[in-house]
């Protein structure tokens, strides 16, 4: 029997995406991504950071290749992969897991990175005409409860 294998996680790519090609055309993407969780600790809060390496293939990988950059939000779903091999210095067994992603979404959320803000930002507002004012929604004096 077969089992669900799914992961699903949101961060900030923390260096620039790497596009490299196999030998028989192929594009493959890859890059990391920041995780951030938290847990309370003896009434503190810990952040603890989690580094997770992503992979696209195929004509996908070449799309966001044009998208993604250095501190862009993404959420990434696909499945776990591990990958096995033998350390060349200790001989010792080393494994790493990774995720194969299958949709990357690029979240309007973006790291505090000059090249990403000018490339990711959102489009500036329009000019009001003369005497209207920018609606905020509505105030607490206007919530009845």
């Amino acid at each position: 029997m077969k089992n669900l294998n799914l992961a699903v996680q949101e961060g900030n790519i923390i260096k620039q995406p790497v596009l490299r090609v196999t030998p028989n055309g192929t594009s493959c993407l890859s890059f990391t991504i920041a995780v951030n969780s938290d847990y309370k600790k003896d009434n503190e809060w810990v952040n603890v950071v989690a580094f997770i390496d992503i992979t696209v293939w195929g004509k996908y990988a070449d799309s966001l290749n044009e998208r993604l950059a250095k501190g862009v939000c993404v959420i990434c779903k696909g499945r776990i992969k591990q990958d096995n091999w033998k350390d060349r210095d200790t001989g010792a067994n080393r494994s790493k897991l990774s995720i194969t992603a299958d949709e990357v979404s690029i979240r309007n959320r973006v790291a505090s990175t000059e090249s990403t803000k000018q490339e990711y930002n959102q489009p500036e507002q329009p000019n009001l005409p003369e005497g209207a004012e920018k609606y905020t929604g509505p105030s607490d004096s206007d919530i009845p409860f």
